[in-house]
């Protein structure tokens, strides 16, 4: 089944790439039209091939060994994004914001250890308001470091553009929604022996 996969994949990497179809011909510009980026539909192919291999690994060690595979995949994309992504313009003054950074992911920690924790331990009990609490703090202080950063992660006059921050809380129930149900199903398998009732 992989090998089919596989095989799809080379096939897609020769088509035209579909959003330039009808289009194609309107432009009549001296300069070089890019090359159909075919290639992407690899991706995805690799990455379900790939999954046979990580559920190898954590049936055969450790679930939790499904974690250490983002460290790899993270490296690789950080190299090849170093390699072949050319610097947009007006982005040589920048600076990065390693408060931004560090605020976000305080918050957004603390947030996901408070919802999970409320399962178990009730939304009244102490690590969950502990996580809450802490999750509403890092927040502030992302909000805070975003308003009087020179360079900031986020900047907020973004936030303004209806179609983005519409789009955002749109992207982010999807995510919820989809995200929430594989974490809760892989949990439900879990605790049911890997077998549904």
């Amino acid at each position: 089944m992989n090998r089919g996969r596989l095989d799809s994949g080379r096939a897609d990497t020769g088509r035209t790439d579909p959003s330039r179809a009808d289009t194609g011909h309107l432009d009549t510009s001296p300069r070089p039209v890019p090359a159909p980026a075919g290639g992407a539909s690899w991706v995805p192919l690799l990455a379900v091939s790939l999954g046979v291999l990580g559920g190898g690994l954590t049936a055969a060690v450790s679930w939790r060994l499904v974690f250490a595979v983002n460290v790899p995949v993270g490296l690789a994309a950080w190299w090849l994004t170093r390699r072949g992504v050319a610097s947009p313009g007006g982005a040589a003054g920048r600076r990065g914001d390693p408060l931004g950074q560090f605020t976000a992911i305080v918050a957004l920690t603390a947030l996901t250890a408070g919802l999970i924790e409320a399962g178990p331990n009730g939304w009244a009990s102490w690590p969950v308001a502990a996580g809450l609490v802490i999750a509403a703090a890092g927040a502030a202080a992302f909000v805070a470091a975003q308003h009087w950063a020179r360079s900031p992660m986020l900047p907020l006059a973004l936030l303004r553009r209806p179609a983005l921050s519409g789009g955002s809380v749109v992207g982010l129930l999807i995510n919820l929604g989809f995200y929430g149900q594989l974490f809760a199903y892989s949990l439900y398998l879990r605790r049911s022996g890997g077998t549904p009732r």
